[in-house]
């Protein structure tokens, strides 16, 4: 059942309610198991919906080139101290599925993360002895191979993403498009489920970094956070330091089957075949890439110093999915929501220029003022 709610003569208040078993409840559940332990601030719940509705998603990814499963990927940056690394981890231990947390620095093994290599001795045929080199599952292969094994997908963090050395990134660029990384006798060790890479603000860490623009344009989406207010930080030290001390029971929280399935269905049957949203997309895109035929759209162009790729349009299908499948709607603010999620980290502005109002001006621009009529339809009981 599906039902639009109606409350102005705004458009954007005009949206698909999904009245799912599988997910009225579901992130509901997990945010009040996650808050014994933790203060949700509103940057981190929003945080925290990505994170669930793209590890529900994850389950459905597959790459077409590869015909393996691939993962829901997301880049999170702000100050430290703000959950980023952790709170992915948390979540795990909430749905007790396997995880794997890793800090990259210039001194960490990241090399052994996708492969591992080792020597052994064996006798051969004469009696002599020879040298063997055996590769194996490197630390997130292994996890996230443990948890297909048991029809499961893991969630996997690499904190501090932007101190991985260059030369260590290329098992990186295979594992997030493709969910495999190749070794050199052609071996397959897998990346799935989730996957969480952080990082510090240049403006709290002079020590951070940009990551690599292909690296970058590899993940569906981003967010950015600041710092918390003080009342919130109040709660964060009471409810921290008292957990510090008197640990608290995890009220474990299961991902039903019907859930991954209506994750699937959202994207495929009621956001997909959506035209304005596809519209939208591609348009907001257009606008950065400086090829959309506009006058305006030139003008907002010119602000664009480096130009996203076009797998952002894509992927914001994916984010925007992810975000439906917790919210239990689709309206016009969730879709520009996604929008960002997806483009914020795949561009940059020219000095003096702030990157979101250039996407929403850019989304303004492509969604809204040719479009003109409500943004959504109701058809045969969802938006077409």
């Amino acid at each position: 059942m599906s039902k639009v709610i109606d409350t102005s003569s705004s458009p954007r208040a005009k949206r698909l309610e999904i009245e799912s078993r599988s997910v009225s409840r579901l992130y509901e559940m997990i945010s009040e198991s996650i808050s014994s332990l933790v203060h949700l601030t509103s940057q981190t719940n929003e945080y925290l919906e990505l994170l669930v509705g793209g590890y529900i998603l994850s389950y459905s990814l597959q790459s077409p080139a590869t015909n393996t499963k691939r993962p829901f990927t997301v880049t999170a940056e702000g100050p430290p101290g703000i959950l980023k690394s952790v709170l992915p981890v948390i979540l795990a231990r909430v749905l007790d599925i396997p995880f794997a947390s890793f800090t990259a620095s210039r001194e960490a093994s990241f090399s052994e993360l996708f492969i591992r290599e080792r020597v052994q001795s064996a006798r051969d045929d004469k009696g002599g002895y020879q040298v063997v080199k055996i590769i194996e599952d490197g630390y997130f292969s292994s996890v996230t191979r443990e948890a297909n094994a048991k029809r499961l997908t893991p969630i996997i963090v690499l904190d501090e993403i932007d101190k991985v050395p260059p030369q260590d990134l290329l098992n990186l660029y295979q594992a997030l498009p493709f969910g495999i990384v190749r070794d050199v006798q052609g071996g397959i060790h897998p990346l799935n489920g989730l996957f969480v890479g952080t990082k510090n603000a240049r403006e709290y860490d002079p020590t951070s970094r940009d990551l690599p623009e292909a690296l970058a344009d590899r993940f569906m989406a981003s967010v950015r956070m600041g710092f918390y207010s003080p009342k919130d930080l109040e709660r964060i030290i009471e409810i921290g330091v008292s957990t510090s001390v008197q640990p608290r029971d995890i009220n474990r929280v299961s991902i039903p089957s019907t859930a991954v399935e209506e994750a699937r269905r959202i994207l495929l049957k009621d956001i997909l075949p959506n035209q304005w949203i596809r519209s939208c997309f591609a348009g907001t895109l257009a606008v950065l890439q400086g090829t959309y035929d506009d006058s305006r759209a030139q003008e907002i162009a010119k602000l664009v110093r480096r130009r996203p790729g076009t797998r952002g349009a894509m992927d914001a299908f994916y984010v925007l999915a992810a975000l439906v499948v917790v919210k239990g709607y689709l309206d016009e603010d969730l879709v520009f929501r996604a929008i960002k999620h997806a483009l914020y980290h795949r561009f940059d502005v020219v000095s003096g220029e702030d990157k979101t109002n250039i996407i929403d001006d850019a989304a303004d621009c492509a969604c809204r003022e040719r479009q003109g009529a409500p943004a959504m339809q109701q058809q045969q009981g969802f938006f077409r």
